[in-house]
């Protein structure tokens, strides 16, 4: 199956020899309101959204929902060097030309997606893990960066857990490499708990991982595992990693990896 597809409508989704994308509905099969389902990858993933509501406007479908668990150029929501685009901005304004009903996004990168998507419906990464079964009152959320410890907090508060203590992480904003993550506060034979939205190459959470060597137990939930170097990078260091497939539709749970299914 496609990366992007028509929820319950069979439709097929393709590219042309020179490399264009095409797609084409079968209209014996659409509903009253119909929902685009976009795992979004690459730029092919985009285009291929984007002609699916075209197709469905030209079916004369009027009410057409958008389901795109991970939105790309999230990170992307602020112009960081001189000559850069804001990307969120741009493919943000992509998705609204497209005049959804509705657009289901979950656990944004930050408040600014929220901001630039018209008809934007957001699930919280509490809501997303909701079903984690852990001894909270005695597990300790650990936040990667500063810039997630309000997620880090609001996950301690929904989940009745002991507290939360974060790390400080330093980022070369032009190459991008990470200098440094370090605990603000020792979790030394302490159950530990990190919560972040993103995981894509994992270099963060491996440094994080030397700093909760003295814990007595350490887990992970990232809400999109990107992947890029393979699940066990993760797998490998922390005792229990979950995610979700928002990002790769096929995966499975396997050993110590737990992958929640969207969609």
């Amino acid at each position: 199956m496609s990366n992007v597809y028509v929820y319950k409508t069979d439709c097929k989704v393709f590219n042309f020899p020179a490399g264009e994308v095409s797609v084409r509905l079968n209209e014996d099969t659409l509903r009253d309101v119909s929902t685009i389902v976009a795992h979004i990858q690459n730029s092919d993933n985009i285009m291929q959204m984007l002609l699916l509501n075209d197709a469905l406007r030209r079916a004369g479908q009027q009410k057409i929902n958008l389901l795109i668990p991970y939105v790309p150029y999230s990170r992307q929501d602020r112009v960081c060097n001189s000559g850069e685009a804001l990307s969120i901005k741009v493919f943000c304004d992509l998705v609204n030309s497209c005049n959804f009903n509705s657009v289901f996004v979950m656990d944004c990168h930050s408040d600014v997606t929220l901001a630039l998507l018209n008809n934007v419906q957001h699930a919280h990464q509490s809501v997303v893990f909701s079903q984690i079964e852990k001894d909270w009152a005695n597990t300790i959320i650990i936040s990667p960066d500063a810039g997630a410890l309000k997620k880090a907090e609001q996950f301690a508060k929904d989940r009745g857990a002991k507290g939360v203590v974060v790390a400080n992480k330093k980022r070369n904003v032009s190459t991008g490499d990470i200098e440094y993550v370090r605990l603000t506060e020792s979790v030394a034979n302490e159950d530990v708990f990190v919560v972040d939205d993103i995981c894509e190459g994992g270099g963060t959470f491996l440094l994080l991982a030397e700093q909760l060597q003295e814990a007595k137990s350490k887990e992970i939930a990232v809400s999109h595992g990107i992947f890029s170097r393979g699940t066990e990078v993760l797998t490998s260091v922390y005792d229990r990693v979950y995610t979700t497939n928002s990002y790769h539709p096929e995966l499975e749970s396997k050993d110590n990896l737990v992958v929640f299914k969207i969609i």
